[in-house]
């Protein structure tokens, strides 16, 4: 408590001060939009569902490898069980 500015204002309002924090403001503003927009274009980027994306492909073809590759050692590792119970 009792930390902050001093006396922003002059006693008429129209201080260089406070000019130069209002430019400031405006351009923090301006900046955030930029990244807002860009944040809001990648969120409907990633959502965008009607095209196939790329990613979704290589993560498809990385499953069905992995399933292909473990589906013998998974076969051949119960397979012998099944048949000398039958």
């Amino acid at each position: 408590m009792g930390e902050g500015t001093t006396r922003v204002v002059e006693a008429d309002g129209g201080g260089a001060r406070v000019s130069a924090l209002g430019e400031e403001i405006s351009g923090v503003r301006e900046r955030l939009d930029d990244l807002v927009a860009e944040l809001d274009r990648r969120r409907h980027a990633l959502r965008n569902w009607t095209q196939p994306p790329v990613r979704q492909a290589v993560a498809l073809v990385v499953i069905a490898a992995a399933a292909w590759a473990f589906a013998p050692r998974v076969t051949a590792r119960y397979w012998p069980r099944r048949s000398r119970r039958g």
